[in-house]
């Protein structure tokens, strides 16, 4: 049996002090014999080396260094990764991509900081462990990668060690239409515009047709997911479409899995929603003013009186420069179009913009409320609206709220 540390060495201690004393010292009772005493010294030394390797682990400091004994660092390594495995798993469920740079000669441990910071990864101590332990550590590649705190720490470390292409970020705002959305993305010289439209209107070009969410007829205006994206200059325009059809897929289907409301299909959540986007300015408003549209649809004369849907219907306006005419004048409002929501009841044919997910949710979640009313509160400029259950009530809210002095 092996004796206490401390006992083995003291006793290599005393040797080291006395280097003149007999070779075979006078034995006691007790006494251990030279060569038992040299197991226990070198015994006690192992220990002392695991010891230490893992506090030299725990303490964070995981850089290699020359002369480490890397099967006992190894073992202590995994050791230390089994009891992290939750700091390895992915900070959220579900994320958007982000972008993330890394900027030519920053070390792994800076990185790792900002990795933590940002909530892409748990713990930048176990991140730290994992690359050294996978031989990672030094193979982290310069350049802008696209993350998502739904990553693992492994998934997120391998990301990091492909050199991500010289490319573009480009954020698409909430509620543009396509034409608008090519647009933005020609400008950016990601695609051809042409090219952008023709994937849009015609979803099998993209190998995405979402024949489970949409009618087969139906275009993809409302499914390119307003997002940050990072894409290479010149992409094939049916990739980049698919990328934000994946990026809808991947935002929308948790939010349809747990609604609270039934009764649409996604193309109907997908239409109301768009018309919620163009109408709402502050997001505390967006399931009140889903309420109202929801509440239009289910009494006579299932007319939704929506502005936006008639701007959509009349199109681009080369006066202003605008796919959005403002203001609408009354003649608008009769104006012959399938998107005239004064004239024609029930929803439109199609979503008029690109909803983002809380406009989707406010479909899926509305308020609770009987409005049937709501108009711009121009007396506080903040967007904001007021709501009314009845005509006469509304039509006194037009009297007090509507002043003219702020609003398009």
């Amino acid at each position: 049996m092996w004796e206490p540390l401390e006992v083995a060495m003291q006793g290599a201690h005393d040797q080291d002090r006395s280097p003149n004393r007999q070779r075979e010292p006078v034995r006691g009772a007790g006494s251990p014999s030279p060569r038992r005493a040299y197991l226990m010294a070198a015994g006690g030394a192992g220990m002392a080396l695991l010891v230490a390797a893992g506090l030299w682990m725990l303490l964070g400091d995981v850089a290699p260094r020359a002369g480490d004994p890397v099967s006992v660092v190894s073992r202590v390594e995994a050791w230390l990764l089994e009891r992290w495995r939750d700091r390895l798993a992915a900070p959220q469920p579900e994320a958007a991509a982000v972008t993330f740079e890394i900027v030519p000669g920053e070390g792994l441990a800076s990185v790792a900081q900002r990795l933590a910071g940002a909530g892409l990864i748990r713990d930048e101590r176990a991140f730290l462990l994992l690359a050294r332990t996978m031989g990672l550590d030094r193979s982290v590649q310069a350049g802008t990668h696209t993350l998502r705190a739904d990553m693992s720490a492994e998934e997120v470390l391998r990301e990091l060690q492909t050199a991500p292409a010289v490319g573009v970020t480009v954020t698409i705002p909430e509620g543009l239409r396509v034409e608008e959305v090519a647009a933005l993305l020609a400008g950016h010289a990601v695609a051809d515009r042409e090219e952008l439209l023709l994937a849009a209107m015609s979803p099998e070009r993209t190998g995405r047709a979402l024949s489970d969410l949409r009618p087969a007829e139906a275009g993809l205006e409302g499914y390119l997911f307003p997002d940050t994206y990072a894409f290479t200059p010149d992409s094939p325009a049916a990739a980049v479409v698919g990328r934000m059809l994946d990026a809808f897929e991947a935002r929308f289907a948790p939010a349809w899995s747990t609604a609270a409301y039934d009764g649409l299909s996604v193309h109907d959540v997908v239409i109301v929603a768009s018309i919620v986007e163009r109408e709402a300015v502050l997001e505390a408003e967006r399931p009140r003013i889903a309420r109202v549209f929801l509440n239009r649809l289910a009494e006579p004369p299932y007319l939704l009186n929506a502005d936006p849907t008639v701007q959509y219907g009349l199109g681009f306006q080369p006066e202003a420069g605008t796919w959005w005419k403002r203001p609408l004048l009354t003649a608008d409002l009769a104006a012959d179009s399938p998107y005239n929501s004064y004239t024609r009841p029930g929803l439109p044919p199609g979503p008029i913009a690109s909803p983002g997910l809380a406009s989707l949710q406010s479909v899926l979640q509305p308020a609770d409320g009987a409005w049937q009313y709501f108009v711009a509160d121009e007396r506080a400029c903040d967007g904001s609206h007021v709501f009314a259950v009845t005509y006469d009530e509304h039509l006194r809210n037009v009297a007090a709220y509507r002043t003219g002095g702020c609003g398009p």
